[in-house]
């Protein structure tokens, strides 16, 4: 049974209700998963003679409480890969500067080029929850890390509260990610989850909450 006919079957049952806007996302997820049982690994290690000129995954962005990381959550435990990583993007980054620490203490020459090594070593699908630019210092360092990630041969599929374009929006020397956000689009399916539903305060709705301190404010 695929994600889509789990979550037909889960509505119908009453533990999730009918959402055509996740309902879109579950078929990309679908065939992502159909493309990954089937994809051979052919793309070298700095193979400048293969640039990217096909999707190596999904951008998925779309309003906060839409059910982004659910529907990824679900197609990550579906993956029947065995190297495959689900990870926040901010803890992605902090994992990243600190292993760059690391190899520049120990005079590596090109620390970055050995990150994206170790990485495809290890990984043959990223799923990055909640991508999100503000820090310049991520800004300058994300275009070549996932140019050579994507290069590798490593499919990302990503969930974020904002389009491509409005990524790092404003930030300082904002021109020098413009490259990452092509990349982006070039390399990834981006798709927009619409729904009219924010799931997390319908959640939240349901739930027994408790106000503290007990004034007439809070009556």
């Amino acid at each position: 049974m695929n994600l889509l006919e789990t979550y037909i079957q889960d509505t119908k049952s009453g533990d999730l209700l009918y959402d055509m806007g996740q309902l879109e996302v579950l078929k990309l997820l679908d065939n992502e998963l159909e493309a990954l049982s089937v994809k051979h690994r052919t793309i070298s290690f700095f193979n400048k003679k293969n640039p990217i000129n096909h999707t190596m995954g999904l951008y998925i962005w779309g309003g906060v409480g839409s059910g982004k990381s659910m529907l990824m959550d679900c197609f990550f435990s579906s993956c029947k890969l065995k190297n495959k990583t689900r990870i926040h993007f901010h803890s992605f980054m902090q994992d990243t500067h600190k292993l760059l620490y690391s190899l520049r203490r120990k005079e590596v020459k090109d620390p970055i080029s050995e990150i994206i090594k170790i990485t495809s070593k290890n990984t043959t699908l990223l799923c990055f929850d909640e991508l999100q630019v503000t820090d310049i210092t991520d800004a300058m360092l994300v275009g070549r890390l996932f140019e050579g990630l994507l290069n590798a041969g490593i499919t990302i599929v990503a969930t974020s509260n904002r389009a491509p374009d409005d990524l790092y929006k404003d930030g300082l020397n904002r021109k020098l990610f413009l490259p990452f956000i092509m990349l982006i689009k070039k390399s990834l399916t981006v798709h927009e989850i619409t729904t009219s539903i924010d799931y997390r305060q319908k959640k939240l709705s349901s739930e027994t909450l408790y106000y503290s301190p007990i004034n007439k404010n809070s009556k």
